[in-house]
């Protein structure tokens, strides 16, 4: 690359970051940072791996540094979910191309930052990466992954005492908004509202998650006061994945949902029995998919055909393109890609359902 190519790429990446940032302050919008390597010398290898990467990260904006670095963003997304979305990842390309990304960094934009700190948060997450040899290097502006003494994490609940809390209902994350009211190093005392406590009492382990503390926490609930609408917890357990924090919220529908899954004459009914933005999970009869694995189909590109029923009063008809991201016996899971209209819909879908949910986790419809 020559001085005006470096020079040019330089204008063109600043110009994207000052948008990106721009976009976030004016918004009020999360978003996170990722900087990564990908050493491979096969060009074409080395082409198949952005392009999955790209298709991965929900076709978000990439950018090459003058490092030969890359850089992407992840928007609506807190920190949590980058992190366990860049590992997930990595498991993918490994399976598929038998490599990783390499020197994985990632943060979030805090309020207070400015596009100069949060640049520089970056590059030295991905310095510490490399020196350390750490598959991902992690942080917010007030902690990173390395960090984790109580006298920090109590400055940081001090500061700012909102907790999310999570729960299972229904094979669906359930997230609760509390205050830490009490924190130390062996115990944590959360307020959450009332018509919440019978749900999560019953949870064998909650989920937790906090805006300056980049990893998810587990805790077990010691003692419910129902009086006073507070759950006594035990001492935080900070864990890399969490059963209930998935890429995107996934809903059982109340009925599954009758679809077809196309691919040039091939026409397989079953039946969607959850779904997410970005995929679902399809069930047919497994002489099915043993006849598109006799024909060599699985690594195609499908169509897949459904109906939304019932969504503000309207029938919706869905039509979208399909990857098979895995089989497990008589189910497909499947990635999805839909243009933005239908992505509205089957959130406004999931939404309906998550709310039916919620009223059933506080008692108010069964």
């Amino acid at each position: 690359m020559n001085t005006t190519e470096e020079l040019t790429l330089s204008y063109l990446n600043s110009a994207i970051l000052e948008a990106e940032y721009e976009n976030v302050k004016d918004y009020g919008l999360d978003l996170c940072m990722i900087k990564f390597d990908i050493k491979e010398n096969d060009s074409k290898k080395f082409k198949s791996i952005v392009k999955f990467t790209y298709k991965y990260l929900n076709f978000t904006t990439i950018i090459l540094e003058n490092d030969h670095s890359f850089v992407a963003f992840a928007r609506n997304s807190k920190i949590h979910s980058t992190v366990l979305v860049m590992k997930n990842l990595n498991l993918a390309l490994k399976l598929k191309f038998n490599t990783t990304l390499k020197n994985i960094a990632v943060t979030n934009i805090d309020k207070s930052d400015n596009l100069i700190s949060v640049v520089e948060r970056l590059n030295t997450f991905y310095l510490k990466s490399k020196i350390t040899r750490k598959d991902i290097y992690y942080g917010t502006k007030y902690l990173n992954f390395e960090e984790k003494n109580n006298n920090t994490i109590s400055n940081i609940i001090n500061k700012n005492p909102s907790i999310s809390v999570f729960g299972l209902y229904k094979d669906t994350s359930i997230k609760i908004d509390g205050k830490i009211i009490d924190f130390s190093k062996d115990s944590t005392t959360i307020e959450v509202s009332k018509e919440y406590l019978s749900f999560l009492q019953k949870q064998p382990i909650l989920y937790l998650e906090h805006t300056d503390i980049p990893d998810v926490i587990s805790v077990n609930i010691t003692n419910v006061n129902f009086d006073k609408s507070i759950l006594e917890t035990s001492k935080f357990n900070f864990i890399d994945r969490s059963p209930l924090h998935r890429r995107n919220l996934r809903i059982e529908p109340p009925v599954p949902i009758k679809a077809s899954l196309i691919i040039d004459d091939l026409i397989v009914d079953g039946l969607i029995n959850d779904i997410s933005i970005a995929s679902l999970l399809f069930t047919t009869q497994l002489q099915f998919i043993e006849d598109l694995e006799n024909q060599n189909l699985t690594n195609k590109t499908f169509k897949i055909q459904f109906k939304i029923e019932e969504l503000h009063g309207n029938d919706f008809d869905i039509e979208m393109q399909a990857t098979i991201f895995k089989t497990m016996g008589n189910q497909l899971v499947l990635n999805t890609f839909a243009n933005s209209q239908t992505q509205n819909i089957i959130k406004e879908y999931i939404n309906m359902c998550y709310q039916h949910l919620l009223l059933q986790v506080q008692g108010k419809v069964v």
